[in-house]
């Protein structure tokens, strides 16, 4: 059985997916391992889990490369795998850099596309016609004939470590009456600095006494030897202990504190193939990027004064098991 995963796009958050997903899959495909194709900076990560990868060019590198080169450099790939029995697409219908057309779909036997908002939409896309199946990541789908599974998580609620394991791991007392803010981000590195730099900033100026925690899977230069930058993945193994997620308005960050039930402040930054601040809106819990430190300390002492929300249904966040079992099934 031969799968490849087009995980291409930029940060984290679309290997994230795969690499939840695969976790339950990976039982089902005995010896032969799927092949995922990545154009995230944190393709070391999976390497660890054991699953393959080929890096392939992101939009910022395609903007550095002539035109067409990194379409084809991503159709070639595809081309050079072969017959497949299974092809996943996350997000982008006709592919991150437009390159995946008919003619390089039908290489794949069975085509799955996950797709959530952000990514084309069955009027917008010629290519959402060609996919086998559609699979929104999400509690529902916004699409006719897309089947929701649920919030696609690295780790779900029951499988994180408890608060005071949580605690330990990022280096505190397993019991405390203080807060813990934790700042998420995986990115660009001068977003995630300055990202980080206003939370500490802000934080600093907060009347109540309280825990900081920078979560990034990368060393940051300047913050090597801060105690409060931490490189956990993944991540939400560590968010029981969470009292304020602070995050960009991503897919995963999003998904992880409706599933566990946590206090937010998000902030929406510019994507090129995303918008994140349209998603968003522009809620009492929605940061931004340009404002001074004053008002972010506002907000954050307002994100911690809000009550803790419920977490999400069991039923909302078992999308990652349940996009395996599909997937299985089509593969047999």
């Amino acid at each position: 059985m031969r799968l490849a995963w087009y995980a291409l796009g930029g940060g984290l958050g679309h290997l994230q997916r795969a690499l939840a997903v695969l976790r339950w899959l990976r039982p089902h495909l005995g010896a032969q391992a799927p092949l995922l194709l990545t154009s995230s900076a944190y393709a070391h990560l999976a390497l660890a889990e054991g699953v393959p990868c080929v890096r392939l060019p992101g939009a910022h590198e395609a903007q550095a490369l002539p035109d067409g080169v990194a379409a084809g450099l991503v159709a070639a790939a595809l081309a050079a795998l072969g017959p497949l029995d299974c092809l996943v697409v996350d997000t982008f219908p006709e592919g991150l850099h437009d390159e995946l057309g008919a003619e390089v779909l039908a290489a794949a036997a069975f085509k799955v596309l996950v797709a959530r908002p952000g990514g084309g939409t069955p009027e917008t896309s010629p290519a959402w016609a060609c996919y086998d199946r559609v699979v929104a990541p999400l509690p529902e789908a916004p699409w006719p004939g897309a089947e929701a599974v649920g919030w696609v998580l690295t780790r779900r609620p029951g499988e994180a470590l408890a608060a005071p394991d949580a605690r330990l791991r990022l280096g505190l007392a397993p019991v405390g009456d203080r807060p813990l803010i934790a700042a998420m981000h995986a990115g660009d590195p001068g977003e995630v600095l300055g990202l980080f730099e206003r939370v500490a900033a802000a934080a600093a100026r907060l009347s109540e006494p309280h825990d900081l925690r920078l979560f990034t899977p990368l060393p940051l230069n300047g913050w090597l030897l801060d105690p409060r930058v931490v490189h956990p993945w993944p991540a939400g193994e560590l968010l029981e202990a969470v009292d304020l997620l602070v995050s960009g308005g991503g897919y995963h960050s999003t998904a992880e504190a409706a599933a566990f039930g946590v206090r937010t402040l998000q902030v929406a930054f510019r994507r090129s193939h995303d918008d994140q601040a349209t998603r968003l809106g522009q809620g009492p819990a929605v940061a931004q990027a340009s404002w001074g430190v004053a008002e972010w300390a506002e907000a954050l002492g307002a994100a911690l004064a809000a009550p803790r929300p419920a977490p999400a249904p069991p039923a909302e966040t078992d999308g990652a098991r349940r996009l395996a079992l599909i997937l299985a099934e089509a593969l047999r």
